[in-house]
């Protein structure tokens, strides 16, 4: 199986880096950025060429917070599995109010617990290898492949 990728946003430098290296260590390729935008644009092209991905991101960035770069893959029809860290208790409703709140696979907060952020990585790893389809797809080409990128 290949390893699984996961697009990282968190303006934090300290945080970034810990929890960079953290999911390294649990297997997962990571490409982590300072912004919801520098994501959203790494998503966009990864998706466009086919790749599975999972999304992390922190809400309260500049550029661009967690829930803007939720809406704008859900505007551009890009579903990828979403767990958004936030140390602001509000963020459901900034989803709701967003229209996204459907979007994200897991809301945790920050700071958040070890234990429970390793599984809520498992448990989102393991609803998409159930949803993937078995045998060799292009994802690029196929509508209606689960988290293909544009569904």
């Amino acid at each position: 199986m290949a390893k699984r990728t996961i697009i990282y946003a968190e303006d934090n430098d300290d945080m970034r880096e810990i929890t960079t290296e953290l999911m390294k260590r649990m297997g997962y390729e990571v490409h982590a950025h300072e912004n919801g935008q520098l994501a959203l644009e790494d998503v966009r092209a990864r998706t466009a060429k086919g790749e599975q991905l999972f999304l992390l991101t922190d809400h309260n960035m500049p550029e661009m917070t967690g829930v803007e770069l939720v809406k704008a893959l859900s505007d551009a029809k890009i579903r990828v599995p979403t767990i958004l860290l936030s140390a602001n208790d509000e963020v459901n409703s900034y989803l709701t109010e967003a229209g996204v709140a459907d979007k994200v696979d897991r809301v945790m907060m920050k700071p958040f617990d070890l234990r429970l952020f390793t599984e809520a990585l498992a448990t989102i790893s393991a609803k998409h290898d159930a949803l993937l389809p078995k045998g060799p797809v292009d994802f690029a080409t196929r509508a209606d492949a689960p988290y293909a990128g544009r569904t």
